[in-house]
């Protein structure tokens, strides 16, 4: 964990949390109160709230059984969307109140996807895959007032 100077932007380590599950990404809802990271190890999704004093991770919960190695949040925070190694990306809704995830499905998505990202607006998604060395994009079937 670190602190980030708002002025360079550099980086002071302020603490690690333990992991014996091969974290691979990381990453946090636009509200800033919840984490999620992506475990290739354990298999999982871990789950945590955020201490909005200290910055201290609290686990919370862990899902998904895909071999997880990236995970990202839409910029609403309603969605989050996980690339699994094993050719899919799953998706998610998310508990404004909890930070929990719920499956709402996957799709397949290459032959080893190992990253997701979503634009700004959440209406587009790039999923990078090593295997075929290549990016997939996915659009948005939703309205632009979504």
């Amino acid at each position: 964990m670190y602190n980030v100077d708002s002025k360079s932007g550099a980086l002071a380590s302020i603490g690690t949390i333990g992991s014996r599950t091969t974290p691979f990404a990381v990453t946090v809802d636009p509200t800033g109160r919840f984490a999620y990271v992506a475990n290739q190890t354990s298999n999982d999704v871990s789950m945590y709230s955020i201490d909005p004093k200290s910055g201290a991770l609290n686990l919370w919960n862990r899902c998904n059984r895909n071999q997880p190695v990236s995970v990202t949040i839409d910029p609403s925070g309603k969605f989050a969307y996980v690339a699994n190694q094993i050719n899919s990306v799953s998706r998610y809704t998310i508990d404004a109140n909890t930070g929990l995830l719920t499956s709402v499905g996957g799709d397949s998505a290459g032959t080893e996807p190992m990253s997701v990202a979503l634009d700004p607006s959440g209406r587009f998604a790039y999923v990078g895959d090593v295997v075929s060395q290549q990016y997939l994009m996915y659009a948005s079937t939703a309205s632009p007032e979504h």
